[in-house]
């Protein structure tokens, strides 16, 4: 009995464990599933587009499976859509999806930056085949900084689309229970986020997002595009053909809720293969005019993307035409058009990443067999059709006549008005009333005229009796070899000699042609008036006078003085000096004295020369004069005389001076008190002389008469006290 009840004691434990054991499977069991059927989950998929794309009537083009050349055609530079579709969601909550994308693979770029699900497959529809929530929204993506450190442009203006969901603002506060953060609410600071970056160009990289959203339902999508690099902006080689296998992944790194716990999505990837994308290819068309101009030259082209355009080769990007993006590789063919006085001279082309193509030149046609990834030119050579043109221009230098024989010159000016240099020929002028209307030869024997550079010479016409009472009328054209200009005519209208009068007054007035007549005066003076010994300076200033009628120079301005430079000529003036009608040039000029200068004057010849213009000569004269020294006992008084000019010598005169006599007739001894004065008989008539002769005459006699007197009194005086 002992043994049957230890046997049943065991087996109902036994029993109690596994039943324990199996509630704990089942309740186990039972919760994992109820669970999953109330956490958010996301699934990623992108866009097939061979043949048709993922639009609102092919959702089955959004598929999860490699992207690969049989269900996809992109080319380098397009952007691959993507959708992320986000279900058991709670409408109000807020989640957040973290996106990642290979940006390089061994140093080739892949995907570099994200841009609008629609860039290229314009007609994409992210909730086709999705029940999408009510609401839709955008969120401006950022540009990389890293990208444009690269020196590559990105897209503008690309966003983030939410179909069922709007986007929290940046600094927005959200109530957290779930794992969104670690806190009860969260502080989005930035919606987008920064990018993340793992790796480096140079080897390979990863490059991350996280993009905040609240629900507006229980279903929300997201869309956007992944852009595939360009060797446009990466450069051959480095580009996203240049990777092999499947290197560009888009993923959904992770998933948080702001209302589960343990919210995730894992790392959900999809890929893309390289044989899915075409390096593109361009034909770029030059144009190469000589000279550069105005011009438009018409091409045509086929098939697309391939039209019809004009170039211009202005000096500006107007002479280039691009066709770039070319994925449809096959022949295509540029002609240029016929254009009026212009040749094609020659075409030639050449291809970049040459891989199957090839081209070939049939005249002014240009075939082209592209292949992937080739950039095509192709330059046009065109120069002018040689049109040699001449112009003349003719002209009179007279307004009219008034009589036989007067002169009138013609001038003709020849142009080179065509597009090619004519010449080494000798050009001629037939003028109707020259040289008996023979040709006559204009400019040298073998002259060259380049394109609008002239050639001019000029005739001369007499005025005969026959060209009274009318005009003179000719006709006249140029030529060169073959190249004839067209005619050119000028009148000279006879002006008769008018004469009107009155009863007192005759008037006659006469129309002159004054002809050119260059003249100079020279002006010369010296700065002192003369000099009285050896080593004296005399200054001369030269004064020359354009007295001519028509300006002279430029020319060097020359006086040549017997006196200054050993008598040869010196410079006037600067080298090239011109001087106008009435215009003057002045320069200076310095003499010394010598011993030979001395009991004379210094005399000297000058005249000024401008080329062959020569001014009359001109004389200056300063005189030598001497100083002279006159003593007495006590005092020493030297004189200096300046003449100023030639002096006159006065003889002496032999006339003896005549005798005046004052005598005091009242002198009691009976003798006369005489005072004699002498004066010359033949007296100055005028003059210092005469007054100073006079003045002393004065002096003298009133002095006589003083004494006289004073003599006479004193003789008075005694013969009062001898009789007293």
């Amino acid at each position: 009995m002992a043994t049957t009840h230890d046997s049943s004691q065991k087996l109902l434990r036994l029993l109690l464990f596994v039943m324990t054991a199996a509630s704990i499977i089942l309740v186990g069991r039972w919760d994992s599933p109820l669970q999953a059927s109330v956490k958010p989950a996301v699934d990623l998929e992108q866009c097939a587009n061979l043949g048709t794309t993922c639009d609102s009537t092919h959702a089955s083009q959004w598929q999860t499976g490699n992207l690969g050349s049989s269900n996809s055609e992109y080319a380098e530079g397009e952007s691959v859509p993507y959708r992320a579709m986000f279900t058991n969601l709670t409408s109000g909550k807020t989640y957040k999806a973290v996106l990642e994308w290979d940006s390089t693979k061994s140093g080739s770029h892949a995907i570099d930056y994200i841009t609008s699900f629609d860039r290229t497959e314009t007609t994409a529809a992210p909730c086709v085949g999705v029940t999408c929530s009510p609401g839709t929204a955008t969120l401006p993506i950022p540009l990389d900084s890293r990208v444009s450190t690269a020196g590559v442009t990105q897209l503008g203006s690309q966003v983030i689309s939410a179909f069922g969901a709007t986007f929290p603002a940046s600094g927005a506060v959200v109530a957290n229970t779930g794992n969104l953060c670690g806190t009860a609410s969260c502080t989005i600071s930035s919606n987008p986020s920064a990018y993340s970056f793992a790796g480096t160009y140079a080897t390979s990289s990863q490059t991350g997002i996280s993009v905040y959203f609240t629900a507006t339902g229980s279903t929300t999508v997201l869309a956007w595009g992944g852009h595939i690099a360009s060797r446009m902006d990466w450069g051959a080689g480095k580009s996203a053909a240049a990777i092999p296998g499947s290197p560009y992944h888009m993923r959904i790194l992770d998933l948080r809720c702001s209302n589960v716990e343990h919210c995730s999505a894992g790392n959900m990837d999809r890929s893309m293969s390289s044989a899915a994308v075409k390096i593109p290819s361009s034909i770029t068309i030059v144009k190469q005019a000589s000279p550069e101009g105005a011009t438009q030259f018409s091409f045509t082209g086929s098939p697309a993307p391939l039209s019809n355009f004009t170039l211009t080769d202005d000096g500006t990007s107007a002479n280039t035409r691009v066709f770039s993006g070319i994925t449809a590789f096959g022949t295509y063919t540029v002609t240029e058009g016929t254009t009026a006085k212009w040749g094609l001279d020659r075409v030639s082309c050449s291809i970049t990443n040459q891989t199957t193509g090839s081209t070939s030149v049939n005249g002014s046609a240009a075939s082209i067999t592209l292949g992937e990834g080739e950039d095509v030119t192709c330059t046009f050579f065109n120069s002018p059709l040689p049109a040699p043109a001449l112009s003349l221009t003719k002209t009179a230098d007279v307004e009219n006549y008034s009589g036989v024989g007067q002169l009138i010159t013609y001038t003709y000016v020849i142009k080179n008005t065509g597009n090619v240099a004519i010449g080494p020929v000798q050009f001629t002028i037939d003028d109707d009333k020259i040289n008996g209307g023979a040709p006559f030869a204009c400019g040298p024997a073998a002259s060259t005229l380049a394109v609008e550079a002239t050639l001019q010479c000029t005739e001369v016409y007499t005025t005969s009796s026959g060209d009274i009472d009318t005009s003179v009328t000719n006709t006249a054209f140029a030529a060169a070899g073959e190249v004839v200009s067209s005619s050119k005519q000028v009148t000279v209208p006879f002006v008769p000699t008018t004469t009107s009068s009155t009863t007192s007054t005759t008037t006659t007035t006469t129309t002159t042609t004054i002809a050119p007549a260059p003249a100079l005066s020279l002006t010369k003076t010296a700065d002192v008036e003369n000099y009285s010994g050896v080593g004296q300076l005399i200054t001369y200033t030269y004064v020359i006078k354009n007295t001519g009628n028509v300006a002279i120079g430029p020319v060097q301005f020359t006086i040549d003085d017997d006196k200054i430079n050993g008598g040869a000529p010196f410079a006037c003036g600067p080298a090239a000096s011109t001087l106008a009608v009435e215009a003057t040039l002045q320069c200076t000029a310095v003499y010394t004295t010598v011993t030979g200068d001395l009991e004379g004057s210094v005399t000297n010849t000058a005249f000024a020369a401008a080329g062959e213009v020569v001014s009359s000569s001109k004389q200056v004269t300063v005189p030598f004069v001497s100083t002279t020294t006159s003593s007495t006992t006590s005092t020493t008084t030297t004189t200096t005389t300046t003449t100023l000019a030639p002096t006159t010598t006065v003889a002496p005169t032999t006339t003896l001076p005549v005798e005046l006599q004052v005598v005091t007739p009242d002198n009691p001894t009976g003798t006369e008190d005489v005072l004699d004065v002498l004066f010359p008989e033949d007296l100055p008539e005028a003059g210092t002389s005469l007054g100073l002769v006079s003045i002393l005459a004065g002096v003298v006699l009133l002095g006589g008469v003083a004494s006289m007197t004073v003599s006479s009194n004193r003789r008075s005086r005694r013969r009062t006290r001898g009789g007293k």
